[in-house]
């Protein structure tokens, strides 16, 4: 997979914007537009962080192994995007203490303690949605008119 401005700046984009508008549409009381821009924010940073981090020396890496196929690319992003869970996952756990103590369950424990939970489960969809947008805009070729660097 080739490298593409345009597939970094605009694959981590649509997942954060579509989570930070439901968030903040369901939002009970207080101001919608503030908790909007803060869902927005930290999506941003965990989906930019993310793609920058795994994504990018993965794709490079995943070539030299097999071709990337839509469906590898998928399950490329999939796996990267659990693991991307694994940060904001850790401070949780470092924070569930009683009394904001130190845990008192594993950390594993508490990764399958929340398995179920949809924020758990929408980071590997994140990942593979990221992952099929970035192959889909890298490989693109050019319109009509456009050059390529």
């Amino acid at each position: 997979m080739k490298f593409s401005w345009n597939a970094l700046a605009l694959a981590p984009l649509p997942v954060p914007l579509v989570v930070a508008i439901v968030l903040a549409a369901t939002m009970g009381g207080g101001n919608r537009l503030a908790g909007f821009v803060f869902f927005l924010v930290a999506g941003l940073l965990i989906s930019y962080g993310a793609t920058l981090a795994l994504l990018l020396p993965a794709c490079y890496l995943l070539p030299e192994k097999a071709t990337t196929t839509t469906s590898r690319a998928a399950m490329l992003g999939a796996v990267l995007g659990e693991l991307a869970l694994l940060p904001p996952a850790w401070i949780s756990w470092r924070a569930s203490g009683p009394n904001s103590g130190p845990p008192q369950d594993g950390f594993a424990e508490h990764l399958l303690r929340d398995i179920t939970d949809p924020v758990t489960l929408a980071f590997p969809l994140a990942g593979l949605v990221t992952a099929v947008l970035y192959r889909h805009l890298a490989d693109h070729p050019p319109r009509e008119g456009e050059t390529t660097p």
